[in-house]
């Protein structure tokens, strides 16, 4: 098809592609996540066991940004830039930088479903701070890994309380790490395990300086977005 008219993107939109770019998959069989899916106004991206989903505030074309190009975008600067897209190609620019990309030609997952049970299995909620949620995950994450399992899964078990949640990990070496975070909570005590890593992750790809954690029990998602906001700025854990 021929190039569509350019799009204006607004000076946050590189950011928050990159926040979304975090929830990628380095996976060379599975080409179609190894992208940012653009569609609507949300820029959505997925590993197949962590979500991240992002309104950019205007209406997108249907397309599936490589994480390769994403990482070259930052010659752009940070005020506003424009995006024009065929069937096969996209173009960001601004008055004095151009960068072009291939985009990838496979078809996205309709993650509409997945969402839409996990906000309904996800009937508890609390609301923490995000800087000491992350510094508190650190903490209790900072045991070591053996050598096989280096870079390997760490399982955090997040304890929900009246007015803190408990941070536990363990290895198989028998090592534990404990710490302790302060947070309102909406809901009944409950716990989940999750990917140590992928929480830090996804906790950190929100710009908010609170955030609240969705739960419902071990064998449901961790639903996690800014305090104020729903599920058109949502990251998404799966057990």
């Amino acid at each position: 098809m021929a190039r569509a008219e350019p799009v204006q993107l607004p000076a946050t939109f590189l950011a928050e592609l990159n926040r979304a770019a975090m929830a990628t998959t380095a996976n060379e069989t599975r080409l179609g996540l190894r992208g940012v899916s653009m569609a609507g106004r949300s820029a959505r991206a997925t590993n197949g066991k962590k979500l991240a989903i992002i309104d950019v505030g205007v209406d997108l074309p249907k397309a599936i940004i490589p994480l390769s190009a994403i990482g070259k975008l930052k010659v752009l600067g940070e005020g506003p830039i424009k995006l024009a897209c065929t069937e096969n190609s996209a173009s960001f620019f601004n008055e004095f930088v151009r960068v072009n990309t291939q985009l990838i030609s496979e078809t996205y997952p309709d993650l509409s479903r997945l969402i839409e049970n996990a906000m309904k299995d996800a009937v508890n909620s609390v609301v923490v701070s995000s800087a000491d949620i992350r510094t508190a995950i650190d903490r209790a994450s900072a045991i070591k890994v053996n050598t096989e399992d280096a870079g390997a899964f760490i399982p955090l078990i997040m304890r929900f309380q009246q007015t803190e949640i408990e941070l536990a990990t363990y290895n198989r070496e028998g090592e534990e790490g404990t710490d302790y975070v302060l947070a309102e909570r909406d809901g009944v005590d409950s716990e989940v395990i999750v990917s140590a890593g992928y929480l830090l992750e996804m906790i950190s790809s929100i710009d908010a300086d609170r955030v609240r954690i969705w739960y419902g029990g071990n064998l449901h998602a961790v639903l996690i977005t800014p305090e104020k906001s729903g599920i058109e700025n949502v990251r998404l854990i799966l057990p």
